[in-house]
């Protein structure tokens, strides 16, 4: 039923329901925020501090190897730089997890290409990056671009059993889509949802979020033994 409305009238109340939505929407935004502020404050701490710390002791221990030459702790220094080395590597890519650099510096597509690596040194997928490098979006498109397309990607390396992957990003007058396929075993999506709801299956309410976040959409086709693709779609003002 339309309320009426007399001239110079103020608009009607809107329904608790659109209030509440809007409630929601507005605190799950704060807390996306807030949470991308703090995966950047313990990345920067990750390689300010505990980056310059490992490598001051990789330098100490390939003084010590130096110094030792011949001997056992020369072998024992060597063992220990080596360790020393795999945790740095590690550190930064634990770092670039939470929050790459590349992502404010360079964009988009050049964060992807560098998960891509990662993904690949770590897991052995295949990832595939199509789209144009030089392209930057808006600040809060990127951020939730890059987010939605990391989780799809880790669920493909951690459950599709795929060798690889293909990501291609399409900008388009005031949109901006990005799919993600690959060559895994696929899954009966209904029944995944249907059996797991509570669980938030493989991240795609937390996907869907995202991008309702901004108006925009994520759509998940797959079936057993065909792979699986995600496309999100987000409008860039």
């Amino acid at each position: 039923m339309t309320v009426p409305r007399t001239p110079g009238s103020a608009p009607p109340p809107a329904p608790a329901e659109g209030r509440a939505d809007s409630v929601r929407q507005h605190l799950l935004a704060r807390a996306i925020s807030a949470q991308e502020e703090e995966r950047q404050r313990v990345a920067r701490e990750l390689h300010d501090e505990t980056g310059q710390a490992l490598t001051a002791i990789l330098v100490g221990l390939r003084n010590v190897e130096e110094a030792a030459a011949g001997t056992r702790a020369q072998q024992l220094a060597a063992e220990l730089r080596h360790l020393v080395e795999q945790t740095l590597r590690d550190v930064g890519r634990i770092a670039r997890g939470l929050r790459p650099a590349v992502l404010d510096d360079l964009g988009l597509i050049p964060a992807l290409q560098r998960y891509a690596e990662d993904l690949e040194a770590a897991r052995g997928l295949k990832v595939r990056i199509q789209g144009p490098p030089a392209t930057r979006f808006p600040h809060a498109v990127e951020t939730t671009l890059y987010r939605i397309l990391q989780e799809a990607l880790t669920n493909v390396a951690a459950h599709a059993q795929a060798r690889s992957a293909d990501v291609t990003i399409r900008p388009s007058v005031g949109t901006v889509q990005a799919l993600v396929r690959d060559d895994g075993v696929g899954f009966d999506l209904e029944a995944t949802l249907e059996a797991t709801a509570r669980r938030q299956p493989l991240g795609l309410i937390g996907m869907q979020e995202r991008a309702s976040l901004l108006g925009g959409t994520v759509i998940v086709d797959s079936r057993p033994g065909g792979g699986t693709t995600v496309s999100v779609t987000l409008p860039l003002q």
